[in-house]
């Protein structure tokens, strides 16, 4: 039977080297997935409250998110693994992330004052 500690320890191990190959290591590689995560679920959260307030969520639109979201937290791994095929400092991964994260922070901001949080 195995016990909490080894099943983290298990998803870590696995988690880890996963991460580190995919974005790379460091702290702003790090850091810079996590603010695109966080604005990624502010941006869901503010979009399904803006879809309900104007009766536009549908189920078909939900779905398609998820696959939207998935392109978008795996477009930073394309540009480090092009990174790294080039030999750059991480010039495309930073350039994926920012312009991801300023197109995220734009939807989050149109879904608030939709979803009448502006006000």
């Amino acid at each position: 039977m195995m016990t909490g500690k080894t099943i983290f320890g298990v998803i870590g191990a696995v988690v880890v080297p996963a991460f580190k190959y995919m974005y790379g290591a460091g702290d702003a590689v790090v850091s810079a997935m996590v603010a695109l995560t966080f604005f990624i679920v502010m941006d869901w959260i503010s979009g399904i409250r803006a879809a309900k307030q104007d009766y536009s969520y549908s189920s078909k639109y939900g779905i398609d998110g998820i696959f939207r979201t998935l392109f978008m937290l795996l477009l930073p791994a394309g540009g480090h693994l092009l990174d790294s095929m080039f030999g750059l400092p991480g010039i495309l991964f930073g350039a994926l992330t920012a312009g991801l994260l300023y197109h995220v922070i734009q939807s989050m901001v149109a879904n608030s004052l939709r979803a009448g949080w502006g006000q």
